[in-house]
């Protein structure tokens, strides 16, 4: 998280993390009794993990409160809650799908889950590779379900951030096997018991906490001479993009004051990937990325668009990620006259019904596969809809006939968007968002 890469005295001046930094202002006095006490909670909830209470698959749920499913719980009343919940709902399986075996998907869920039909545990999900955005998909044997009332229960494990089974409503179903013709779909009203809050643990080691890699890690560097800065982060921020916009510059600010000199910084923007949320948080931090390219100066970004991972948050082909950063500083500080970008959004005009997207470094706009699929342009009622868009020179023209006055224009605005839009060097544009008054 940028927050660890921070001063406290660059944090303070933003004020978002001063309850926190008072926190720990309080307790390093007590650090290891309060790492001993922590550790300790810890591994008792790590405990409580591996051992589920089985008697809340019996338990009467009369009591138990509503929550709907695909949802995250914490959008849905429930902003606070990390920790080890049950989610419950019954099948009417009909007579028809005797002896066949079924197939239950239940979508991505944030954390980790072991899931029971009735009561005996047909799947399970651990704290392996990108589990949080792993879907469910498990198998339910003949002899394991009967026909008539079924009862499915799922118990999610939340181990901070997000928690809940959040895919699409399309995608919780349950089917015989290779009958998906027969689908039920399972999203609506579940129930909902809460079996353990996770415990507020006190790790002062933990790399996330503000200031921690800033005291450990750049500190010790400032009395050096450094040329510049290259920098691949962001993926640990997203979901707190309007955060990341007065952050992410102030941690450049704060680098430089210490070294007393604007160095070069020149970064990477996060490649497209699908976090749990709306599917356009990677976006929005995406854009908040290329504002602070656009305002702070002496800067410049790597996008990243055309070569994300469905499967992975890092993109593999890193070498193309290095030669991007490595075009900004031969252009940018060594002189070399090189187009080190892709294309980026410099201004948005309106004539008549017709939004009009002009760029930098737009020479030899193309599209690939020779459409633009990706442009969305909306009124100033900041509702979106698909736009035809076509490249004019140096510019793109967005139109939809649901708007008749453009205001905001946006361009691979979801979180594992793929680049469409590129210039003469073969170098993507960037996400973005941009309006008239902009």
């Amino acid at each position: 998280m940028a927050e660890a890469w921070t001063s406290k005295k660059a944090l303070r001046e933003i004020n978002d993390f001063n309850k926190e930094l008072d926190r720990i202002d309080s307790i390093e006095p007590f650090l290891n009794k309060v790492i001993s006490e922590s550790k300790k909670k810890e591994e008792q909830f790590d405990r409580d993990i591996e051992n589920p209470r089985l008697d809340f698959l019996t338990e009467a749920k009369d009591s138990w409160k509503s929550l709907t499913i695909p949802s995250l719980w914490e959008n849905e009343g429930y902003p606070d809650l990390d920790g080890i919940v049950w989610l419950s709902t019954t099948i009417d399986i009909p007579e028809s799908w005797k002896g066949n075996n079924l197939i239950l998907n239940l979508g991505p869920i944030d954390d980790l889950d072991k899931t029971w039909l009735n009561n005996k545990q047909i799947g399970e999900t651990k704290a392996e590779g990108f589990y949080w955005a792993l879907n469910r998909e498990y198998l339910i044997s003949k002899e394991d379900f009967k026909p008539g009332r079924n009862t499915l229960s799922v118990r999610v494990v939340d181990l901070g951030g997000l928690g809940g089974i959040y895919g699409d409503r399309e995608e919780i179903t349950i089917f015989p096997q290779g009958q998906q013709n027969q689908t039920i779909r399972l999203e609506g009203d579940w129930k909902f018991k809460i079996e353990k809050q996770k415990p507020v643990i006190e790790n002062l080691n933990n790399a996330n906490r503000p200031t921690v890699l800033y005291n450990a890690m750049i500190a010790p560097l400032v009395p050096y001479t450094i040329k510049g800065v290259i920098w691949y982060q962001g993926e640990s921020n997203v979901g707190r993009v309007e955060q990341y916009t007065k952050l992410f510059p102030a941690m450049i600010a704060n680098w430089r004051a210490v070294w007393d000199y604007d160095f070069p910084f020149y970064f990477a923007q996060i490649a497209p990937f699908t976090y749990a949320g709306d599917g356009t948080q990677s976006a929005r931090l995406r854009n908040a990325q290329r504002i602070t390219a656009e305002k702070v100066p002496n800067t410049g970004m790597a996008v990243l668009l055309d070569i994300g991972s469905e499967k992975t948050i890092h993109p593999p082909n890193k070498r193309e990620v290095g030669r991007r950063l490595s075009l900004l500083a031969l252009n940018n500080t060594y002189g070399k006259k090189l187009i080190s970008s892709g294309p980026l959004p410099k201004r948005l005009k309106v004539k008549g019904n017709t939004a009009v997207v002009h760029f930098k470094y737009a020479k030899g706009l193309t599209a690939k596969d020779g459409s633009l699929d990706t442009f969305e342009v909306a009124g100033k009622d900041n509702i979106f809809y698909p736009a035809v868009a076509k490249i004019d020179g140096d510019k793109v023209t967005v139109y939809s006939d649901k708007v008749p006055e453009p205001y905001t224009v946006r361009y691979a605005w979801k979180d594992q968007a793929t680049a469409e839009l590129f210039n003469s060097k073969k170098l993507p544009a960037t996400t973005f968002s941009i309006s008239v008054e902009n």
